[in-house]
């Protein structure tokens, strides 16, 4: 999400990775101020006699995509995606499009290089994507 200015978000934190929802909109808060509720966003728009109104804020998830080409047949490839995603999904092709067999999978620790792992050399393509 994109935030120009200041922002306040109510809630408590859960672990660093997102707000817990509160129960009901609180009846004011400072203006641009972000509430959770119950997994909903709202962004207070305006203070009028001591009361807030809310407007729904709708965060839409970005897909990230990526297509690695291994030209050079290797049992080990190295796929630099720089997605930050430790878990993308992905599928694992010959230049038929038949789909290939990999022995190992590992996404290193800022999830920006997949290690595929094969039985034999291969060449082929990984398609790859995460949100």
């Amino acid at each position: 999400m994109k935030v120009h200015g200041k922002m306040e978000i109510l809630g408590r934190l859960f672990g660093g990775l997102g707000l817990s929802p509160v129960s009901a909109l609180p009846p004011l808060v400072e203006l641009n101020s972000i509430v959770n509720l119950n997994g909903v966003l709202y962004k207070c728009v305006a203070n009028v006699s001591d009361v807030s109104s809310y407007a729904e804020v709708y965060v839409k998830p970005t897909l990230k995509t990526y297509r690695h080409t291994q030209l050079v047949s290797s049992k080990t490839w190295t796929i630099n995606h720089n997605m930050q995603a430790s878990t993308p999904l992905f599928k694992v092709y010959d230049s038929t499009y038949k789909e290939l067999a990999y022995t190992a999978a590992q996404s290193d620790s800022a999830g920006n290089v997949l290690t595929l792992t094969f039985s034999a050399n291969k060449t082929g393509f990984v398609t790859l994507m995460s949100f």
